[in-house]
């Protein structure tokens, strides 16, 4: 095959030569890792495009981790977003590693930042919202403690503050991200979520009561929800657990009055 890489690469044509070569690639992808060397060096072959085979091969074993990587190593980071959502992320739920959502869009958010969002398809609707709500619950409870402390510094409360407000557009958006009531792994992941982030809505609200009722004026938070209208709710005796590196909050007991505008 590599004399049939040769041929194709005289092909006149671009966009025809670059189909004809991918799909040589494709074809004999076992063997690419032998003859790596050759086809980038000798023949000039594009790198990318034998990571693209590669890409190919392990989704169609269902290898998506190896995917992903393919796909990153190709450069084609809407390509391995697509797949770290769809396939990764789920899955990340189902073994409750959350910490892999961390791994997963990290360096995509990096990348993301300097590209600009419109490098990677569909970013602020997939890994973003995904990141956000990794990053939320080691995020909120340090913040929460210095709040119940009334030892924030303007920083943190402005931050607290961001964190309020990004914990209520996920809740929103989550259901958006796996709209697939059929899927299982979907499922999973949209109703693991949305545990968690009504749980932190839950702590939000009662630190602004707690606030509220003691006059400090912090105002963590006023709700903006697109499914509610205008209305009361009580929670009483609400009792979850949080999770951060250095502390735990565990079975608290709340009577908080919350107005949703």
């Amino acid at each position: 095959y590599k004399r049939q890489a040769y041929v194709l690469l005289h092909l006149t044509d671009e966009g025809t030569r670059a189909e004809a070569v991918r799909a040589l690639l494709a074809r004999h992808v076992d063997d690419l890792d032998t003859h790596a060397s050759f086809l980038t060096t000798t023949l000039h072959v594009d790198e990318a495009w034998l990571w693209q085979a590669r890409a190919l091969a392990a989704h169609a074993r269902c290898d998506y981790y190896a995917e992903y990587e393919c796909r990153r190593n190709a450069h084609d980071l809407s390509g391995a977003h697509a797949v770290a959502v769809r396939y990764l992320a789920a899955e990340s739920f189902l073994r409750g590693d959350t910490q892999m959502l961390m791994d997963l869009f990290r360096p995509m958010a990096e990348e993301a930042e300097s590209q600009g969002a419109t490098a990677i398809r569909g970013w602020n609707e997939g890994g973003r919202v995904l990141l956000d709500f990794a990053s939320l619950p080691h995020l909120l409870p340090p913040l929460l403690a210095k709040a119940q402390a009334g030892t924030l510094e303007a920083f943190e409360r402005h931050t607290l503050q961001q964190a309020t407000v990004r914990t209520h557009e996920l809740m929103d958006r989550v259901p958006l991200l796996y709209p697939d009531t059929s899927d299982l792994m979907s499922t999973v992941a949209r109703s693991e979520m949305l545990a968690v982030l009504q749980n932190l809505s839950r702590l939000l609200a009662s630190e602004a009561g707690a606030q509220n009722r003691s006059g400090t004026g912090l105002h963590l938070i006023r709700l903006k929800s697109s499914n509610c209208r205008r209305q009361r709710v009580t929670l009483a005796r609400r009792c979850w657990r949080v999770y951060s590196d250095d502390m735990v909050f565990n079975g608290m007991d709340f009577a908080v009055y919350i107005q949703y505008t």
